[in-house]
């Protein structure tokens, strides 16, 4: 993930995006993990 364009929009919306994106890859990423033990 790139976060060139990150400090260059500090706007709420883009905000909520990221965090969404971030959030959506997050549990892709810890679900096998919690369910792998």
């Amino acid at each position: 993930m790139s976060y060139n364009g990150y400090h260059h929009n500090h706007h709420p919306p883009s905000t909520l995006q990221v965090k969404s994106k971030f959030d959506s890859e997050w549990r892709r990423f810890s679900i096998p993990l919690n369910n792998g033990g």
